[in-house]
């Protein structure tokens, strides 16, 4: 009755796609991450006045993709451009033919296009010089234009998916993908995600009080906040079956995910971590690993949430058996 795989499928990363302040690959960014550069400096592009920062991860060398995504038209998006030059460099990268090494239906694009506020740029620049924004700009506005052009550009007719989730999006993307061909509907899926200054980005995080006066430094005890950063980032997953027949380069396998929620607050994490450790419990028990042989890796610098992923990551091994003392909630069951 179902031609979902009764054992799950195991999914590889082929290859990978960035560009970044540091610069148009995801060599140059990792060059830059093993050389310990930062690359976060006043931002130049936008009015900076009345904002908690002047600080930001700006990409200022220019972004030139090779493929147009608005036929007809002239129009673009400065995000749309940052998710289309990383999937070039990763699809370029896989050594896959779109059709002929794996057909275009086997294709899947779920992503995370312009996650801060859609084709906000792109739109508000046009209204500001007095024209008509026009139907292909009002289009890539949407949750899912960026998604839909970048699957026209490639060719792919499989599963598309645009994750409108903030700062979770490229993750629930790479979530998805996952789950899409372990379920046996696709062979492989370009995932990621990108995003672009705007003003109601940093007037809303300013509003928050999230911002750091001086560049975020999430693992140092004397941080104060984030820093907003604008780029692209682009994977292409593949089932392994899918690798092996294909020949295409493996430089990752993906083993599981796990998704929770605080039900808590709008905006501010559970204060013992609860949702965070739920997802990170899901996560281990979906790849099959030990909290003691897994390490872990946090997301912002804001204060109210490295306290709670410092109490979530403490949970998580005492619950797994260790025979501490704990402050921790017990699990629910």
């Amino acid at each position: 009755m179902s031609d979902v795989p009764d054992q799950p499928v195991g999914v590889v990363v082929a290859s990978v796609g960035a560009i970044t302040p540091h610069g148009g690959s995801a060599e140059v960014l990792w060059e830059a991450v093993r050389a310990g550069r930062v690359a976060i400096s006043p931002v130049r592009a936008l009015p900076m006045d009345h904002y908690q920062t002047t600080l930001g991860g700006e990409i200022t060398e220019p972004c030139a993709p090779r493929y147009d995504y608005a036929a007809g038209s002239a129009a673009r998006d400065r995000a749309v451009d940052f998710a289309l030059a990383a999937a070039e460099e990763a699809m370029a990268a896989s050594k896959l033919r779109v059709g002929t090494d794996i057909p275009a239906e086997r294709w899947g694009w779920p992503t995370a296009p312009a996650t801060a506020a859609g084709a906000v740029p792109s739109w508000r620049c046009v209204r500001r010089r007095g024209r008509h924004a026009g139907l292909a700009a009002l289009h890539l506005r949407a949750a899912a234009g960026g998604a839909e052009a970048l699957s026209a550009a490639f060719g792919l007719k499989g599963p598309v998916f645009s994750a409108n989730t903030a700062c979770a999006a490229s993750a629930h993307a790479l979530a998805h993908a996952l789950e899409v061909i372990r379920a046996g509907a696709a062979d492989a899926m370009l995932v990621g995600g990108s995003d672009a200054f705007t003003e109601s980005a940093f007037a809303g995080f300013s509003s928050l009080w999230s911002l750091s006066p001086k560049p975020a430094a999430p693992y140092s005890k004397d941080r104060s906040g984030l820093t907003l950063g604008e780029g692209g980032g682009m994977l292409v997953l593949l089932s392994k079956e899918a690798a092996e027949r294909t020949g295409a380069p493996v430089v990752a396998e993906v083993l599981g995910y796990g998704l929770s929620a605080d039900g808590h607050h709008p905006t501010a994490p559970h204060p013992e971590g609860e949702g965070a450790a739920r997802a990170i419990r899901a996560a281990l028990a979906s790849s099959g690993l030990s909290p003691r042989t897994s390490g872990t890796s946090t997301g912002t610098a804001r204060v109210r949430r490295r306290t709670t992923r410092r109490r979530a990551t403490r949970c998580v091994p005492r619950w797994a058996g260790r025979p501490r003392r704990s402050r921790c909630p017990a699990p629910s069951r």
